[in-house]
């Protein structure tokens, strides 16, 4: 009778440590987090690997990020994409990484396996949980990094770590995380198609959270999301 209840014991504790932590491709650990009925990594996405172990592309002079950023600029048709990263300030650590949105894209997966970027969808769900589009920013951003702190209440944990602009500068006044989602806009005049991403940002200076379109040259971090 002891020995089942040790089973069950080690059972229900490897469950709740399962839950608690999510390991990447590349031996990353992170905390998890649940905000109403999702499940979110408490940090963001720091993997120089996809799922299959073959290595992202890290670019660190704005020379080459800009040759990726006059592809993307022109890219009407998804035919090919060239996934990258970099690191804040091109300085590695913890919440730096930042990618283009083609890593977002690319069938080897950046996320861990049973995890996936989210949707506009599921970011939306998370941000009315916490009361809308002007308390959900308080409420996901640390009490750390902003010259406005947050609360972080949800535990979403957002640090101020910044955004690669497709000339290859660095912007500190905002934090950027990827959605999953595509937009494609026909000019009405020439019937040329224009392709952007989608992005969740969290500004130094606003108080209200808001979606942004951009293109994919931009870099921007990655919080994963439990399937």
């Amino acid at each position: 009778m002891k020995k089942l209840l040790l089973l069950i014991f080690i059972g229900v504790a490897f469950c709740f440590l399962s839950q608690t932590t999510v390991k990447d491709a590349g031996g990353n650990i992170y905390p998890v987090v649940k905000i109403g009925n999702q499940i979110w990594m408490a940090e963001n996405l720091r993997t120089e690997v996809f799922a299959n172990g073959e290595p992202i592309t890290q670019i660190t002079s704005n020379r080459y990020w800009q040759e990726v950023s006059v592809f993307a600029l022109n890219d009407s048709t998804l035919s090919e994409i060239w996934p990258v990263m970099c690191y804040m300030n091109n300085s590695k650590s913890k919440n730096g990484a930042l990618y283009n949105w083609y890593v977002v894209i690319d069938d080897r997966n950046v996320c861990p396996t049973g995890w996936h970027v989210p949707s506009t969808e599921e970011y939306q769900e998370m941000i009315d949980f916490l009361g809308g589009m002007q308390n959900a920013s308080k409420k996901l951003k640390s009490n750390l990094t902003w010259k406005t702190p947050g609360s972080n209440l949800s535990k979403f944990n957002a640090l101020n770590i910044g955004f690669r602009t497709g000339d290859g500068e660095f912007d500190t006044e905002r934090t950027s995380f990827w959605t999953d989602v595509l937009n494609e806009e026909v000019n009405k005049y020439n019937g040329a198609i224009s392709l952007s991403a989608t992005i969740l940002d969290l500004d130094e200076t606003d108080s209200e959270t808001h979606f942004q379109n951009v293109f994919f040259n931009a870099g921007a971090s990655i919080r994963c999301i439990k399937n």
